[in-house]
């Protein structure tokens, strides 16, 4: 009886360890890994190969015969063969820009987080702007709560100078300026120097966003320069009160100036490759 009696409590034991293990989600001898996150949506991406697509263009002034913005060759593109350039000759002034390369996300799927990568280097006799050089803008929103229609673009731009306080600083930088279209107030511009930009050589450029609580400075905007982290910002207003909206659309606008009395006195090009906007973090960064 006692052997009987020693059986039965060595099962109800054993069924007890195994609920108990149930309940913890496996048993002694799982070792499974946990199954790794799911790959980042890629939503569109381009090294230009033959053709602009799944990209747009379109030129300043329109009706120009001269295109300012051709895919050429350069063996030195970090994908491919083939690169976008972008023409900026004699008498393009301060604030001038010729065109640029566009990607509308679709009302019902505008991303609230992104990610994006670009290329871009330019010619060897390039003269940067003194005060601002933009390189893409982030159209984001719907701005105008009467309407629902009007959108603002937000700028990722290399600069060579910038504001502390009351004093002008000169030095190259990178990072975001927001242009917020109903109250310009609310604008922000948060830079990071940086060592100078080397000319004819390729540069890559990696950035991460998220929106905020619209009307709270509590977005994302995070900017890699050749690999390095070199803006973290968790308090942009991507998105003022009474607006909604994620990100509408992605344009490569270098815009050459944003005040001041400079001239451009000979041709010279900005050149763009392996473009890439997805919905999470590439391999080797963080999220």
């Amino acid at each position: 009886m006692k052997q009987k009696i020693n059986a039965l409590w060595a099962v109800l034991l054993g069924v007890a360890f195994a609920a108990y293990l149930a309940a913890c989600g496996g048993n002694s001898d799982d070792t499974t890994p946990p199954a790794p996150p799911a790959p980042p949506t890629v939503l569109t991406q381009t090294s230009f190969e033959g053709s602009f697509e799944p990209f747009g263009v379109y030129q300043d002034p329109p009706e120009t015969s001269k295109s300012f913005i051709t895919i050429v060759t350069d063996p030195t593109a970090p994908d491919g063969n083939s690169v976008a350039r972008i023409s900026y000759e004699p008498g393009v002034r301060d604030g001038m820009y010729v065109g640029g390369i566009f990607f509308d996300f679709p009302d019902d799927a505008q991303p609230t987080e992104l990610w994006g990568q670009f290329y871009m280097k330019t010619s060897p006799n390039y003269v940067w702007h003194s005060t601002g050089n933009k390189l893409v803008y982030m159209r984001m929103g719907y701005q105008n709560p009467v309407d629902g229609t009007s959108q603002t673009d937000h700028i990722l731009g290399i600069n060579y100078s910038y504001w502390s306080g009351y004093e002008e600083i000169f030095a190259p930088n990178i990072g975001w300026a927001t242009q917020q279209s109903t109250n310009s107030d609310l604008n922000q511009m948060i830079y990071s120097s940086v060592g100078e930009f080397t000319r004819d050589t390729w540069h890559k450029i990696v950035f991460h966003l998220e929106m905020n609580t619209p009307g709270q400075q509590n977005g994302i905007g995070r900017i890699w320069l050749n690999d390095e982290l070199v803006v973290n910002a968790s308090n942009i207003m991507w998105l003022n009160a009474g607006n909604w909206g994620g990100v509408s659309g992605f344009r490569i606008t270098p815009l050459w100036g944003g005040g001041g009395p400079d001239v451009i006195e000979e041709t010279q090009y900005m050149y763009f490759d392996d473009v890439i906007l997805q919905t999470g973090p590439f391999s080797g960064y963080s999220d």
